[in-house]
């Protein structure tokens, strides 16, 4: 239940971050994509859709997501996914494949920095 509900307030706390920082709002206006998270194994994810600035998401695995970024399991993705972050900890994710990401590398980057 936690995991859901991390995904859930990701856009959630994107679209609050717009409103009050005009530069984010326009970062976001710079790409259109799909991006989802999921679990690697399980049919768990979200997804979320820039598209001219405006966002949506909706849970489930999207059918033709721009980037993914997978998690071995649940545990992982609530531990990665929860502030504060431990850059050593994400570290090591990618390094053991804990966490992967699918997709164009270009739009992956932009993504998880607009994330931060």
């Amino acid at each position: 239940m936690k995991l859901s509900i991390i995904l859930w307030g990701i856009p959630q706390a994107m679209r609050a971050a717009a409103l009050v920082y005009p530069a984010y709002a326009e970062r976001l206006k710079e790409k259109n994509l799909v991006a989802q998270f999921r679990l690697r194994d399980q049919p768990v994810g979200r997804w979320i859709k820039l598209e001219n600035g405006k966002i949506s998401s909706k849970k489930g695995i999207h059918p033709k997501p721009d980037v993914s970024i997978i998690f071995k399991n649940k545990a992982i993705a609530e531990s990665f996914l929860t502030p504060p972050f431990d850059q050593l900890e994400r570290i090591d994710a990618a390094k053991n494949f804990k966490v992967a990401m699918e997709g164009s590398d270009e739009l992956a980057v932009w993504f998880m920095s607009s994330l931060m």
